[in-house]
């Protein structure tokens, strides 16, 4: 009789196993089905990876097509990382406008990449990406600020120039420019420079503000145009924050 028993308890057992694996087997296939079925729409790709997520860790091993939906998924959410980092870039760009400097050139860099990947890709793919508006502010910005750049530099070339007139016996360790519009509109920029010997870099700071005014300009009006004394560093950044490529300025000095 314990025999029987015993008998009959493992057939159940056996019989339970073999309807939870069958279970699992139904779930596995429905899964890979799903990822055959990809058809390139965010429904289809959402359906499957949810129900892929949702199978045991030794179900998903047994998935056969499960590289592709992790390719599918990686390149979908590329896609919406691109529409958001075009969205940036224009946001980013729209704060800077109007000063030239290092850490713009590095943005302006970054949305050029930015604009070239969007433009490698095909229709369908530029609709997920969902972000034509970014696109086409980006694509109108970046011929102007690029000028605006250029702008910044050669009027940064003369206050440099003006300054080694006035103060010839300083060293220029680093120039800075803002870009502004006055109350009226009128743009303008607001120069600022470090000069001094190596062990203190920072002992003469001089500002300015400026409308595309030449060398002469500024050394004719020195009292104006710089500081007679060092200022703090807490005055230099309220008047000129952003550093402008030294050796790029250097280089339009006459």
């Amino acid at each position: 009789m314990k025999k029987i028993l015993a008998a009959l308890m493992c057939l159940t057992l056996c019989l339970t196993v073999f309807a939870a694996c069958s279970k699992k087997s139904e779930a596995v296939k429905a899964v890979e089905a799903l990822i055959e079925n990809l058809d390139g729409s965010d429904d289809a790709l959402n359906a499957a990876y949810d129900a892929y997520i949702k199978l045991s860790a030794e179900e998903k091993d047994l998935v056969k097509n499960a590289d592709a939906l992790q390719e599918a998924k990686q390149k979908s959410d590329d896609l919406k990382n691109l529409g958001k980092d075009l969205s940036d870039a224009a946001e980013t760009l729209r704060q800077q406008k109007l000063s030239g400097s290092v850490q713009y050139s590095d943005t302006l860099t970054k949305a050029g990449e930015l604009l070239e990947k969007y433009n490698a890709l095909s229709d369908e793919e530029k609709a997920k990406v969902d972000a034509a508006d970014a696109v086409a502010k980006l694509q109108e910005q970046l011929p102007a600020i690029t000028e605006t750049q250029t702008e910044a530099e050669k009027n940064a070339a003369e206050y440099v120039k003006a300054f080694r007139q006035v103060h010839p016996d300083e060293t220029v360790r680093a120039v800075y420019c803002i870009g502004k519009r006055d109350a009226a509109g009128d743009f303008y920029y607001v120069f600022a420079l470090t000069a001094g010997d190596e062990k203190d870099p920072t002992a003469y700071y001089a500002t300015a503000r400026s409308i595309s005014l030449t060398a002469a300009d500024y050394a004719a009006n020195a009292d104006r145009y710089f500081a007679a004394e060092p200022v703090s560093t807490h005055d230099a950044i309220k008047n000129g924050n952003i550093t402008l490529d030294l050796a790029a300025v250097e280089a339009l000095i006459q």
